[in-house]
């Protein structure tokens, strides 16, 4: 009953974000009263074995409109490509939060993804992909407080072949177990090769957070540099 839950409210909130993006571009480049945030991140990726990958991933973010470092984080995978439709990868990040008595606190989460990708035509793909996470978080090493969620993605890729550019647009839904829909992100950016092995990623993102009286928007600009060995 979940997943047809999920999949109902995933499809409802692909029309959604498809009108949330075309008339709140503006919104987007300038917002105002919500807080702007600032997102990079650097991902080396080491093919192992033909259809094997392990990756590396390391990231800071900042908020108060990009002004404070509020967190930080350090990501292991590994990814298996089983077929050209389908693949899984299990994952561990240890991260770091800022709290408010301006402290950072460790907190670690492990993953599980299984994706599914599929060709729509010669320049076009669109993939799903359910993540399911646990999350540790301590509070000065004394006491732990465990969350499980589950998160649905889904991703629509658009190849600019003459330009060597990817642009797509994404939507992820996360659901806290045992509670309630936690909150939505919507996404949209570009990607491209700068030289052999090297990738950029500049896009933007609006998560718009279900548990807040009122609802929270965060607006984020996030740049990921890509290096695959």
């Amino acid at each position: 009953m979940l997943q047809i839950s999920l999949f109902i409210i995933m499809k409802k909130e692909i029309i959604h974000s498809v009108i949330f993006f075309i008339y709140f571009i503006p919104l987007f480049l300038f917002p105002q009263d919500n807080d702007h945030q600032t997102w990079t991140n650097l991902e080396l990726k080491y093919r192992y074995a033909e259809r094997v990958d392990f990756i590396f991933d390391g990231g800071l973010r900042f908020t108060d409109n990009s002004t404070l470092l509020s967190k930080y984080f350090f990501d292991f995978s590994m990814k298996r490509k089983c077929s050209n439709i389908f693949s899984f990868a299990l994952g561990i990040r240890p991260f770091f939060k800022k709290n408010n008595d301006l402290f950072f606190e460790r907190s670690t989460r492990f993953y599980g993804d299984a994706r599914f990708k599929r060709s729509i035509n010669k320049q076009m793909d669109f993939s799903v992909r359910t993540r399911i996470q646990t999350q540790i978080e301590e509070e000065f090493g004394f006491s732990e407080n465990v969350k499980n969620k589950i998160r649905e993605k889904v991703k629509l890729v658009y190849n600019l072949k003459d330009f060597d550019l990817d642009v797509f647009l994404s939507l992820e839904l996360f659901y806290l177990f045992g509670e309630s829909f936690e909150k939505v992100r919507y996404n949209m950016g570009l990607e491209k090769a700068l030289i052999h092995n090297l990738n950029v990623n500049i896009n933007y993102l609006v998560q718009n957070e279900f548990n807040t009286n009122p609802r929270e928007l965060v607006f984020v600009l996030r740049s990921n540099i890509r290096y695959n060995f």
